[in-house]
């Protein structure tokens, strides 16, 4: 984030990432960056999804990032540790079950199956 930043304020600067003392190569970072936008990217889209369907959006933040990580139970009153999924509406299942293959079976895995240039070859 600190290199994207420095590079939009001064473009012709050159500036190594480093981890330690070792140098992370510019694709390295730029896959991570990524894969964390796309992660971020699908969590918000994800997360209003199961808030259209009149679950609150703490439980629907934290039920999303419970399935996207196949970690368990979520936070607030409806999926919080003392809950569950069952009371959720159907649609809000439905997503959150596209969730956890998303998390299961990675973000840009998923994300290129679903691109129309995947399937022309």
């Amino acid at each position: 984030m600190k290199k994207t930043l420095i590079s939009a304020i001064n473009p012709h600067r050159v500036y190594n990432l480093k981890i330690g003392k070792k140098t992370c190569p510019n694709d390295i970072a730029s896959s991570v960056m990524t894969f964390l936008t796309a992660y971020a990217f699908c969590w918000a889209i994800l997360t209003l999804l199961v808030a259209i369907t009149g679950v609150d959006i703490i439980s629907s933040a934290s039920t999303v990032a419970a399935c996207m990580t196949n970690s368990g139970p979520g936070l607030g009153n409806i999926v919080g540790p003392a809950g569950n999924y069952s009371t959720l509406p159907d649609f809000a299942k439905w997503v959150l079950s596209f969730a956890m293959v998303l998390g299961r079976l990675e973000i840009i895995t998923m994300l290129v199956v679903f691109m129309p240039s995947f399937w022309k070859k």
